[in-house]
């Protein structure tokens, strides 16, 4: 009942609370101890929001399951490092481009996959992750191989140099920001409705005017546009990416990630990434078996809080909801029984 009563008091400076976290986030890097370390982790945070955020508006509310993520993570980076390496475009240019470039691929193969489900779809996204890689892998020097792509150039926008780790996590902090505002206004809009309505029923969906394929490919599209641009802000953070980056093991983190935090929820994003991206640094000594440690977090997420934790406690708060009501219901029906 407490919490109920405190998210209900909570709900007017919601917005207050966002600002201020974004604003701790912001001021975490200048005062702490290690600022090195935490801010490139911070800005890993902010990577994998982006690509979470486009994975939830997927999954989440357009109800398709994608284990190919990291292929599309992959494109974007890839796509952003070789025009920077190669050409004189300009870095900012490069990284949407090649966010650009996973939409389209995304699109491209969305659409004759419009009509798998469930797990005929999840198998067709993890064929695509797994050849994405092996072409970046067999891709000579262009790609450069197995050895990767090495001193990727820095962001500069004019006379702002953005190439060291600390000023390119603000560049991506207010990036993730700016997604998770345009998911939001996404989900409220026309076209938000008409992922969740798929979701719940494609044929009353298509009975009712939605076209569902074009609809189900413009949800993927969107998922691997923030993929790809996940993936770029990656590579010019780190400046160097090889295949081994981009396994099935990262697309199966993206998904735990959703999942652990809850699905349908923007909380839900930021909390999932916020667990599992700190949680993977206390079980580096772990080595190779940090994804069977994985494998079990996704097995207890989807048999004890299958809606994630977000999910967990608006069930929670909904049934002290409940609870409060049929008390005043009650006491109402009691005070009216007294008086007669």
């Amino acid at each position: 009942m407490w919490l109920y009563k405190l998210s209900e008091k909570l709900k007017p400076f919601s917005w207050g609370f966002a600002i201020l976290a974004v604003a701790v986030m912001a001021l975490i890097p200048q005062v702490a101890a290690n600022s090195a370390y935490l801010t490139f982790n911070l800005a890993m945070v902010c990577i994998y929001i982006i690509v979470t955020a486009g994975l939830d508006i997927l999954f989440g509310y357009s109800g398709q399951i994608s284990l190919g993520q990291a292929g599309f993570y992959a494109v974007g980076a890839y796509v952003s490092a070789m025009l920077s390496l190669y050409t004189s475009i300009p870095v900012l240019l490069c990284i949407f481009i090649g966010a650009f470039a996973s939409s389209i691929i995304g699109g491209a193969f969305a659409y004759p996959a419009s009509k798998l489900v469930h797990h005929f779809l999840s198998m067709t996204t993890i064929g695509f992750g797994e050849i994405a890689r092996l072409v970046f892998l067999n891709g000579g020097k262009v790609t450069g191989g197995a050895v990767g792509l090495l001193n990727i150039p820095g962001l500069k926008i004019g006379p702002l140099n953005l190439s060291s780790k600390q000023t390119f996590y603000y560049f991506i902090l207010i990036l993730a920001v700016l997604v998770l505002i345009m998911k939001r206004n996404l989900i409220n809009s026309r076209l938000g409705r008409s992922f969740i309505a798929i979701r719940e029923n494609q044929d009353a969906s298509a009975a009712f005017g939605i076209n569902v394929p074009i609809t189900r490919t413009v949800a993927f599209m969107i998922s691997t546009f923030l993929a790809g641009l996940g993936g770029a802000c990656y590579a010019h953070l780190v400046r160097f990416i090889s295949p081994e980056t981009f396994t099935f093991d990262l697309s199966s983190m993206f998904l735990i990630m959703l999942l652990l935090g809850g699905k349908g929820s923007t909380m839900g994003c930021v909390l999932g990434v916020f667990i599992m991206t700190f949680g993977m640094e206390a079980l580096q000594s772990f080595g190779r078996y940090r994804m069977l440690i994985y494998g079990i977090i996704l097995l207890v997420v989807l048999f004890v809080i299958p809606m994630g934790i977000t999910g967990k406690l608006s069930d929670y708060i909904e049934e002290q909801k409940e609870k409060i009501k049929a008390g005043e219901a009650g006491g109402a029906e009691k005070e009216g029984g007294d008086r007669a």
